[in-house]
């Protein structure tokens, strides 16, 4: 084994084996490296399906949060005014009927007399001035 031609034929025999599992070795790679590419490429549309998904649910909860925030804030602002409504009209009333109001207290305005009235020909009018207005007596009688 020792000749040079049987070291070239082994040599030959040797490379030409080396180039065999090389090849297959690289055929190997590539089918690895193709697989490897789609699992990749369904990875990447898996993640991109879902991050679309996520960031449409997200945007509606920011939507609701949104129109929940407005709903809180009409309710709030709501709830101000009818209470400072309240506050204010519950204030007037209280001091409207706290302090008594002193009683006026009704004047009469003399009339003269007129000349069927000195023969005893009518009843004598009298003017009288009453919390509500103006009132004629007559003899005593309210018209």
């Amino acid at each position: 084994m020792n000749s040079p031609s049987e070291k070239d034929y082994l040599d030959a025999k040797l490379q030409a084996f080396v180039e065999q599992v090389n090849g297959e070795a690289r055929a190997r790679q590539v089918t690895v490296d193709a697989r490897f590419d789609r699992l990749e490429q369904a990875i990447d549309f898996g993640f991109r399906s879902l991050r679309d998904e996520f960031d449409l649910k997200l945007a509606n909860l920011e939507n609701k949060f949104l129109l929940a925030q407005k709903e809180l804030i009409k309710w709030i602002v709501g709830a101000m005014i009818t209470s400072t409504t309240i506050s204010i009209t519950t204030t007037a009333v209280m001091i409207n009927y706290a302090i008594p109001r002193p009683v006026v207290t009704p004047s009469v305005l003399p009339v003269p007399a007129t000349q069927g009235d000195r023969h005893g020909m009518g009843a004598v009018p009298r003017v009288e001035l009453l919390q509500d207005g103006f009132h004629v007596r007559l003899d005593g009688v309210l018209a």
